[in-house]
């Protein structure tokens, strides 16, 4: 700093003799800028210095702690990236593995899907066969019921119309005659 107001002062002694001054003296009112710059820098140099130095280590100081923060950050991304790099080859290494596997599996669910549907169907089909037949059983028996029913109002009818009381006599020896037969 003091370099600097007596390079100033030099400069202006060697601006003033090459502009033709008569004498080699400083004139007074640069003498007094240069007194009175020499006195502000003191006084800002005296009651700002520590402040300015405060100011500056506190920004150094901030400016070295975001810079930690960000190289950790960066190592921390650094290694999501390599993370995330490594599963993707990972991951382009056992596409066709991947692919493949779940076709084997589409292809099982498939043959168990055709497998239970036939399961299905057989027994669909055999509980239609089985109510079938026992629908044809219970149409046989009603008929027949029907068919007995039938038989027997037919025969009362018979009976009781067309027979009279000899043949009347004479079925009831014949059945006598048969018990008989059957029971010795």
């Amino acid at each position: 700093m003091i370099r600097f107001i007596l390079f100033c002062l030099f400069l202006g002694s060697a601006s003033m003799a090459s502009s033709g001054g008569h004498d080699n003296t400083i004139p007074s009112v640069i003498v007094w800028q240069v007194i009175n710059l020499v006195i502000l820098f003191f006084i800002i140099f005296k009651f700002a210095k520590q402040p300015v130095i405060d100011f500056f280590s506190t920004r150094q100081k901030d400016y070295l702690n975001q810079a930690e923060k960000y190289k950790a950050l960066f190592k921390a991304a650094e290694g999501q990236y390599a993370d995330i790099k490594a599963r993707l080859e990972t991951l382009e290494q056992t596409r066709n593995e991947s692919i493949e596997r779940a076709m084997r599996e589409a292809k099982e669910m498939q043959n168990q899907m055709i497998k239970e549907a036939n399961e299905v169907a057989l027994r669909v089909k055999e509980e239609a066969a089985q109510t079938a037949k026992l629908e044809v059983q219970k149409l046989f028996q009603r008929l027949h019921n029907q068919l007995v029913t039938d038989a027997v109002l037919a025969a009362k009818h018979v009976l009781s119309t067309d027979i009279g009381s000899q043949d009347h006599g004479k079925l009831q020896t014949e059945f006598n005659k048969n018990i008989e037969a059957v029971n010795p």
